[in-house]
């Protein structure tokens, strides 16, 4: 199993055909005459406004990549939908073509938001460890006697001096 995930990934996900499945080439093919008939349909006059097709993961993907021209690096970019989510292809009246409203998930968008998230905990880590790191005058209290050697206190603002009347 993890030699066939891993020429999956060697192969492209697009491509690579699971042992006594398909691929998603192969899915595309299947899409694209369904689309075509999708396609006439909408144009008859007893065509429904509302149109709902009930599918999986990746045929959601490939049936996209038909319908919008995806290419095959979009494609593999593109991250499933969450289970039970609805994909809506809205048509522009003063157009005639159907606009996504949804916004797709990629991986490479996912891994920037990872990369992000660990930058800035880093960052407040960083922060927090140089907060630390300051001493206070109240630190190190023995018995209610603060214990600093004179380096440890910040340097004292210079006192303008008191005029004299």
């Amino acid at each position: 199993m993890e030699r066939m995930w891993q020429e999956r990934a060697d192969y492209g996900h697009f491509f690579y055909r699971i042992p006594n499945g398909e691929s998603a080439a192969d899915a595309y093919d299947r899409v694209s005459g369904f689309n075509e008939s999708l396609w006439r349909q909408f144009g008859e006059d007893d065509f429904a406004s509302v149109c709902v097709l009930v599918t999986h993961g990746l045929m959601s993907r490939v049936f996209l990549m038909k319908w919008y021209h995806f290419s095959v690096e979009y494609f593999e970019d593109l991250r499933n939908v969450n289970h039970c989510e609805f994909l809506i292809m809205r048509k522009h009246e003063d157009s005639g073509k159907y606009v996504l409203e949804n916004k797709l998930r990629t991986w490479s968008e996912l891994a920037r938001e990872r990369l992000l998230k660990e930058k800035s905990e880093k960052e407040l880590a960083e922060e927090k460890a140089a907060k630390d790191s300051i001493p206070s005058p109240m630190s190190a209290t023995m018995g209610g006697v603060v214990a600093m050697k004179p380096g440890d206190l910040p340097p004292t603002p210079a006192v303008p001096k008191k005029k004299q009347w």
